[in-house]
Order: C-alpha cells, then sequence, then structure tokens
C-alpha cells in the first residue's frame, strides 16, 4: 500500500494525477487497494457520465488540483478525497432499466476509505475529514433553481433557507468546527466531480441536464451562504 507522504507527493502533480491513468490493475491494486483497482475501465453506463470510472476519477482529481490554491488550508485532505470520491460505486451498482444507478454510492466509498486511509497513514482527525467530504460530495444533488421546479418530484429550491438548512446539517455531521472553509473544500469537490461528467446529460431523446447547469446550482447555494 502506498504511504502518506508517498500519496501526497503524487496527487499534487498534474502529471502524475494524470499517469494513475497508465497504471495496470495490479499497480492500482498494489498502491491503493483491490476495490480502487475495480474503476480501471469500469463503464459506468449512466448519461450523466461519458467516462469510465477512473478516468471520472482521475478528472475529477486533477479539477480539484487545478481549482484550489497551493497554500489553501485541507487543499491536501480535499485532493484525497476526490482521489477515492467514487470508490464504492461498483458495490453501489444497481441494474435500473439497462443504465446503471449508483444510489447511496458515497456512504459505500465513505467506509471503504476509512480503513484504507488509516493503512496508508492518515491520523484519525485526517481520516474523519477526508470520509465527510466523500460521504457528502453528492449532497448538492436534490437542489433546483426554482424555474426547473416540477411537480410531484422530490427538488428542493436554491433559496435562503434552504441553504442554511443544508449547512446545518452538514454542520451536525462534521468532525469537529464547520465553517464557511469546511463547506467551501466540499463545494469544490461536488464542482469537480460534476466537471467530470457528460457535458449534457439525455434520457432518451429528451435533454434533461447539462454540466454546466449543475456547476451553478453548487455555486448559487455558495453564494447564498457567503452573502448572508
Amino acid at each position: 500500500m502506498i504511504e502518506k507522504n508517498e500519496l501526497l507527493h503524487l496527487i499534487c502533480s498534474k502529471d502524475a494525477c494524470l499517469g494513475i491513468l497508465g497504471y495496470s490493475h495490479e499497480q492500482l491494486s498494489t498502491l491503493f487497494g483491490a476495490e480502487f483497482a475495480r474503476q480501471k475501465g469500469y463503464d459506468q453506463k449512466n448519461p450523466h457520465h461519458c467516462y469510465d470510472l477512473l478516468h471520472h476519477t482521475v478528472y475529477c482529481l486533477v479539477s480539484v488540483l487545478e481549482q484550489m490554491h497551493p497554500n489553501e488550508r485541507d487543499r491536501e485532505l480535499l485532493l484525497v478525497a476526490a482521489l477515492f470520491h467514487d470508490l464504492g460505486k461498483p458495490q453501489a451498482m444497481r441494474d435500473k432499466r439497462n443504465r446503471f444507478v449508483f444510489y447511496n454510492h458515497e456512504k459505500i466509498s465513505a467506509e471503504l476509505s476509512l480503513n484504507l486511509l488509516k493503512e496508508i497513514g492518515f491520523c484519525p482527525e485526517e481520516v474523519n475529514k477526508i470520509c465527510f467530504y466523500i460521504r457528502y460530495h453528492g449532497v448538492f444533488m436534490p437542489y433546483k433553481f426554482h424555474y426547473e421546479l416540477k411537480p410531484k418530484t422530490n427538488a428542493l429550491p436554491i433559496d435562503l433557507k434552504n441553504a442554511q438548512a443544508l449547512y446545518r446539517d452538514l454542520a451536525s455531521n462534521y468532525p469537529g468546527n464547520f465553517t464557511l472553509q469546511a463547506f467551501h473544500l466540499l463545494s469544490v469537490l461536488a464542482i469537480c466531480d460534476c466537471a467530470a461528467q457528460s457535458k449534457e446529460v439525455y434520457i432518451g431523446d429528451r435533454l434533461v441536464d447539462t454540466k454546466d447547469n449543475k456547476i451553478e446550482r453548487i455555486k448559487a447555494i455558495q453564494s447564498l451562504l457567503n452573502d448572508q
């Protein structure tokens, strides 16, 4: 298994991150564990995704690397979270009308990452923070702009009341003092996750979403909390 310092050195270089795509299954398993190695060549078969799982993970990781300032607090922890954020997708996968869905994969990914991160050498505080970001990186998905809301859906409107409720819910599950910085980090991971997805999402012939819309929703929630 890769050691902590070696891992942090690896994921702080764009070229090294992209180099992960060329690793064999055996190399991935040796460095990051067998569950991680399952991502190589894993077809997600989902309209939200245009890459196999390993490419999606690496592109998300590179996006985090590019978005965060080198001196930003907890940057390294968020990069580790990006590397393992979809670790549980193969276990969570269900076939739904000839496409894959991954309900609850965030929770499974966090659970799988827990012992893995300890083995790599992260301390309990670091492990808990990383697993928090993994566990909640999909928390923005139910939120929609008002003009997007449709009858008989479970979507939540993007407004200050719901943004504050989301913040409180996240704060109650954060391992420590939850701040706007911690919310910012989670938002960055969610945005970078979206950035590594399909540009347009079609169900049959119907356009149901776009990558840009997903990102703008997250930024809108961020803005509401920053401005209060």
